[in-house]
């Protein structure tokens, strides 16, 4: 008598074999070991008597196709669909595609997941299971499977290590040295004393510069290659600027001449900006190695701005007000009176830390004469 029931082998592989009212049912995947073979075996003897089991021929790489063209295209953004798209191309049926939804298992996710943090980043790994989830949400929707498989796979833990930032001396370093480009400066200063994101730095148009009112309006981001309205209304916003910020970009207006967007694509002839990564890879990555400063994004500038003001004992609701940020916390809602003055009054105390090393360039050189000495 055979140890395990309900199974047969084929070649190296065990697969589940049952019979349900007449009618033979061996579903694949095959299993190395005819233990496992023998439980789905089981499984699917439930299945069937309850009338859960699905037999469509629906593979992975078809589901993706489905998903993209039916709900992709009408209801995401384009940055996000491209992305999705690359994630599934790249990943999910590179890997998947030729596998029927109805034999997709956890043994075959396991693989795509240990295959990938092998090649990319755990974060990266996160992402791109998450996304399998999110496609198999939909086909558990539309009655192509009964369960979503890849809820049952962990994923993978990401080290939440504390992201290294600059100094306030580092800072004020890069943006009072007049060795570097006055555009470039304004660019550190745009993220560095008023806390705008990348993308939307390099969307702004002089027209939402107020020099008169000291303010600036927050209104486009630039993300791949498209400029658009910023998402939330969280995100629009007027921000009051610092004297530091508006002298720099006064002193950036008079020098760079006309042109519709304060940093100007050359090669586009001020139709477009430039664009956010082509000035990262080429002048800030540069800005850092030629001054031996730490090796960070420009998007930690805006944490070193809310770090900053933190510093100050600012309080964190006006923080989260100058920060912008999307969710809606019981905090902001409690504070969501905070008037324009609070934010004034949180940029005078900015000013009065930040004089010193714009008023006094004393400092600059002894700051230089220590990076030589390193």
């Amino acid at each position: 008598m055979p140890k395990y029931k309900n199974v047969v082998k084929k070649r190296y592989l065990w697969y589940p074999c049952v019979y349900h009212k007449g009618k033979q049912y061996m579903p694949g995947p095959g299993f190395k070991k005819a233990e496992d073979a023998s439980k789905r075996a089981i499984e699917l003897k439930q299945e069937l008597r309850k009338g859960l089991y699905i037999d469509d021929k629906t593979t992975i790489k078809e589901l993706v196709i489905r998903y993209l063209s039916e709900y992709g295209r009408n209801n995401l953004e384009e940055t996000t669909f491209k992305l999705e798209e690359g994630i599934f191309r790249n990943y999910i049926v590179k890997e998947l595609g030729n596998i029927y939804l109805k034999d997709l298992n956890k043994y075959h996710i396991q693989m795509l997941k240990e295959k990938i943090i092998k090649h990319v980043s755990r974060c990266h790994a996160n992402t791109v299971l998450k996304k399998l989830r999110k496609l198999l949400r939909f086909a558990v929707k539309w009655d192509l499977i009964r369960q979503n498989i890849a809820e049952k796979i962990d994923l993978p833990k990401i080290d939440r290590k504390e992201k290294e930032r600059l100094t306030l001396e580092q800072f004020m370093f890069l943006i009072t040295n007049e060795d570097i480009p006055i555009r470039d400066r304004c660019v550190m200063a745009l993220a560095g004393c008023v806390g705008l994101r990348r993308g939307e730095v390099f969307a702004l148009r002089w027209q939402d510069i107020d020099f008169i009112n000291n303010q600036l309006y927050v209104e486009n981001n630039f993300t791949g290659s498209i400029i658009k309205k910023v998402k939330s209304d969280k995100s629009h916003a007027t921000l009051p600027m610092t004297e530091v910020l508006s002298n720099l970009l006064k002193k950036y207006r008079s020098d760079c001449g006309f042109s519709y967007w304060i940093f100007p694509s050359v090669l586009k002839s001020n139709d477009k900006p430039l664009t956010p990564g082509t000035w990262t890879e080429k002048i800030w990555k540069g800005i850092l190695n030629h001054y031996r400063l730490p090796q960070v994004g420009i998007h930690s500038l805006r944490h070193f701005f809310a770090t900053f003001l933190l510093s100050l004992n600012i309080p964190a609701p006006i923080v989260q007000r100058f920060m912008r940020h999307s969710r809606i916390s019981t905090t902001v809602d409690v504070y969501g009176h905070l008037s324009t003055a609070d934010l004034l009054k949180a940029v005078k105390l900015m000013d009065e830390s930040l004089k010193p090393f714009y008023m006094e360039q004393t400092w600059n050189n002894d700051y230089i004469q220590k990076l030589n000495s390193l």
